[in-house]
């Protein structure tokens, strides 16, 4: 075949290398168009009969089947009347129009075969990869993976079931190669998107099939979008590093919009600013210590309980996100404090002694070897510095240190507090405050040890 304008299925493929020493994959599209087959061949435009149909094939056996059950199959025809012509000549102009379409699918099915079949075509060959493309035109119900990039968060694991139908897998170097869009105009910097290694992935959910001609990219539905974010919710939850998400992706089960070569099909979802804006400032190049597969051992529990009844818990979960988004520590602290009191206040009055007495008991039950005691006057810190800020003045002192010595900022031990609240709730939905004062303050305060490490030494 002649050497001419690249297929469009088979270019829009990166290159995909890892650096050494560097933890992300340098994800590159080619500046210049290479040679590739013209596919054009196969077709050519009439010239000589201004009645004949817009597109012509050479009759080509294994080709023309195909081409005819596309041309008079009513329900393509049907779709393909979206914009159907009026007036003088609508009918001959509809019929060319459908044939033009004929055309573009069955370039797409041919430059396919030549990837995964090889060889001649055949009928059951050629038809097996079409009707992929149909059904991506004609169901109105389709099936997907949904895979969601986790940004600036490696993993020690290759792949881990954080339920029977959501996990954590590596992205392999097929899913790098389509994942980045080739250009937007976009806040979010290009080496943010590249800096992943692994992505949640929603398996074999059910998404209506959106019109043909207005997605270049998809739109998922709200369901989708909401269980995505608690995804990443609860992933906040058991992991003491904080991370994101700034794309999703579409992967389609048993059909196809378009081709690119031999890979896996995979549509561009919306591209979103879900993570905290210190990964905008060069965070890419920071060292991240890998994540433990044993670090999200709580994910299960905890995600269930952010989808069930207990309103409390998920504007708890709310919060921790929403205080790693903010720029100013002080700010943080606040929006770790209102998920706290979400959890354990239930008066106005003399909050900052009941949530330091409440935080206490909850930390010794979660971490034994913290004492109550020290970790109430901890917390009761934490509150005072909140307390200062809601008031208009911002504390110079923004740390806390521990008995052992250990020294850590008002933030990170709000967020820490926080964390540990949200998995002690989420492992008792059904606990009021009522509850938890009867069973946990009096024993818990007057048997704790007295002199605590810090968190991380509880680790």
């Amino acid at each position: 075949m002649a050497s001419g304008k690249p297929v469009p299925s088979e270019t829009d493929i990166a290159s995909v290398t890892f650096r050494e020493g560097f933890q992300w994959p340098d994800i590159a599209y080619p500046f210049l168009w290479g040679d590739q087959p013209d596919y054009s061949m196969l077709f050519k435009r009439s010239s000589d009969n201004e009645t004949s149909p817009y597109y012509v094939y050479p009759d080509l056996e294994n080709l023309a089947p195909l081409v005819e059950y596309i041309r008079s199959s009513p329900e393509l025809t049907d779709f393909f009347e979206y914009k159907k012509p009026v007036g003088d000549g609508g009918a001959e102009l509809m019929s060319q129009f459908v044939d033009h379409q004929a055309f573009g699918l069955v370039i797409e099915a041919v430059s396919r075969h030549r990837f995964v079949v090889g060889g001649s075509l055949t009928d059951d060959s050629l038809f097996e990869i079409y009707r992929q493309l149909e059904i991506g035109l004609l169901w109105r119900e389709v099936l997907v993976d949904v895979i969601v990039p986790i940004i600036l968060r490696p993993f020690e694991f290759e792949s881990l079931e954080l339920t029977d139908r959501i996990s954590i897998e590596r992205l392999s170097d097929d899913l790098h190669a389509q994942r980045l869009p080739k250009s937007y105009v976009d806040p979010i910097p290009e080496p943010v998107l590249k800096a992943a290694t692994h992505a949640v992935v929603l398996k074999r959910r059910s998404v209506p099939n959106l019109n043909w001609w207005d997605s270049p990219g998809y739109e998922l539905p709200a369901g989708i979008l909401n269980e995505v974010e608690r995804v990443f919710e609860a992933m906040a939850v058991c992991l003491p590093q904080r991370t994101g998400y700034a794309q999703i992706l579409i992967r389609p089960l048993g059909w196809a919009r378009r081709f690119k070569g031999a890979l896996d099909p995979l549509m561009q979802g919306p591209l979103t600013k879900q993570y905290p804006p210190s990964f905008d400032n060069f965070g890419w190049l920071q060292p991240q210590t890998a994540s433990k597969e044993k670090e999200l051992a709580a994910f299960a529990g905890v995600f269930r309980a952010l989808g069930g009844s207990n309103k409390k818990l998920s504007l708890a979960a709310r919060r921790l996100g929403m205080g790693s988004a903010r720029l100013r520590v002080e700010d943080q602290v606040i929006d770790y404090c209102i998920g706290l009191e979400s959890l354990l206040s239930d008066s106005k009055s003399e909050i900052n002694y009941r949530m330091s007495i409440r935080l206490g008991a909850l930390v010794a039950e979660q971490r034994p070897s913290l004492s109550a005691v020290a970790f109430a006057g901890i917390a009761k810190k934490v509150y005072e510095y909140r307390s200062s800020v809601a008031h208009g003045d911002i504390p110079k002192k923004d740390e806390v240190v521990f008995p052992d010595g250990t020294p850590m900022k008002i933030w990170h031990i709000s967020e820490w507090l926080l964390r540990e609240a949200i998995r002690f709730f989420s492992d008792r939905p059904q606990l009021d405050l009522k509850g938890f004062d009867e069973r946990y303050i009096l024993s818990k305060l007057n048997s704790a040890p007295v002199n605590p490490s810090s968190p991380q030494a509880s680790e």
